[in-house]
């Protein structure tokens, strides 16, 4: 397998930025035809580098909380740990899933409507695989923001889909979920495909989806890479505050540094949670020991877990919204 030049790395960083813009407009961009993009991309993706493209939601707009699970096994052999990997990545509260080194050994994200329906998934699952679990940790998310994959360029600016968990709700109909839903799997989708999917004119579809943009509810479009094939390790940092009120201090240095994916301030055992990439474990030393130095008095503890397979990433709730 062939490695990535400069060019396919600027291709990945634009389609991250926005995964519905068409080729053309990233081709203009890179000064690079239509057809070498258009090929460049395929290629990416036939060779999984390019994993998938999804819908960044506002989850709190329709209704729904994130609740993230960290889980710690023992006694777990091979046959189990794919029951409970199955289990997960088939049901439909579950939209994150990732094995992972380090103090936990599985991390997801659980996305309901209400607690009740949290307690249920937890329910089932501690009665089938609750005697393998040492440990176990639950935060509820209430902020999000995804950060653009700035490593993919080196003059990269930051652009960040964020979100703060808020009490209203905006009214959407089976149609406007429809789309979401199509949006969810492959925000690449045309408005044809969509619209041949749900019998619908491009041009009613389009009016839908720029309408729960303007909302909020669709945030924005990003792309699913094997950060692996670059030669990346994928990272998930989980911080304990000293104290609460500077979390928006911290989160403001982690929006601009230029390895961080993701980031979330949780409700729970741990306030701020975030994702990066590093090339090897120094470099994940040197963004701990970054951190640490800079806000010494901030922060009261924290954990570090290396991602080695992410198994499901969708941010549509499915159970919540059943068509």
């Amino acid at each position: 397998m062939e490695s990535l030049d400069n060019v396919d790395m600027k291709i990945l960083a634009e389609l991250d930025l926005d995964a519905r813009q068409p080729i053309t407009k990233i081709a203009k961009k890179l000064r690079i035809s239509k057809e070498v993009a258009g090929y460049r991309i395929r290629k990416m993706e036939r060779e999984a580098y390019i994993k998938g493209y999804y819908t960044v939601l506002n989850p709190s707009l329709l209704g729904i909380t994130y609740y993230r699970i960290l889980l710690k096994f023992y006694s777990l052999d091979i046959k189990t740990e794919k029951e409970i990997l199955t289990f997960l990545i088939d049901h439909r509260y579950v939209g994150w899933i990732a094995s992972c080194f380090g103090k936990y050994d599985l991390i997801g994200v659980i996305e309901v409507e209400n607690a009740y329906q949290f307690d249920q998934f937890l329910y089932e699952f501690l009665i089938k695989y609750g005697k393998y679990i040492v440990e176990k940790e639950i935060t509820i998310f209430s902020a999000s923001f995804a950060f653009n994959k700035k490593f993919l360029t080196d003059n990269y600016k930051t652009e960040v889909l964020e979100y703060i968990h808020q009490p209203k709700k905006i009214k959407v109909d089976k149609m406007d979920l429809k789309i979401i839903k199509n949006l969810s799997t492959n925000a690449r989708k045309t408005l044809v495909e969509i619209a041949k999917d749900l019998s619908l004119t491009p041009k009613a579809i389009s009016d839908r989806i720029k309408k729960l943009e303007n909302s909020g509810v669709l945030q924005g479009y990003r792309t699913s890479i094997d950060f692996s094939k670059l030669g990346y390790l994928h990272t998930h940092t989980l911080i304990k505050l000293e104290n609460i009120e500077t979390r928006k201090k911290l989160m403001n240095f982690f929006r601009e540094h230029k390895s961080t994916l993701y980031g979330a301030f949780q409700i729970g055992a741990y306030d701020i949670s975030i994702e990066s990439v590093v090339r090897n474990l120094d470099e994940l030393n040197s963004f701990i020991h970054e951190m640490r130095n800079l806000f010494i008095k901030d922060i009261k503890n924290y954990d570090a877990l290396i991602l080695t397979k992410e198994y499901k990433l969708t941010y549509y709730p499915f159970q919540a919204f059943q068509l």
